[in-house]
């Protein structure tokens, strides 16, 4: 029976820790857009920004309420994702040179 090896788990937890990361970002930003997270004065950047565009004559009229806090959500969540990515690269025992 082979030991328990520690650094073989590094690069998977990371990929987890990461991807659970951004999705605490994404439900965090749905819930506040649906009116089921945080209440007003607790700061939240994610959902507060995208609330303001409920309203269809905003969706047309201004559209940087709206495009801008969304365009930021997914480079938070792909940067976060890509960033898991190459730790675990960087962190594989196994990885060729």
């Amino acid at each position: 029976m082979k030991p328990f090896r520690l650094p073989n788990l590094v690069g998977p937890l990371t990929v987890a820790a990461t991807c659970g990361v951004a999705e605490a970002i994404l439900i965090e930003a749905a819930s506040n857009h649906l009116g089921l997270g945080v209440q007003m004065p607790t700061p939240s950047w994610w959902g507060f920004m995208l609330e303001a565009a409920k309203q269809v004559s905003i969706l047309k009229s201004m559209p940087w309420i709206w495009i801008s806090p969304g365009f930021m959500i997914a480079i938070t969540v792909l940067s976060i994702n890509i960033m898991g990515d190459g730790l675990r690269d960087v962190l594989d025992p196994r990885a060729t040179l």
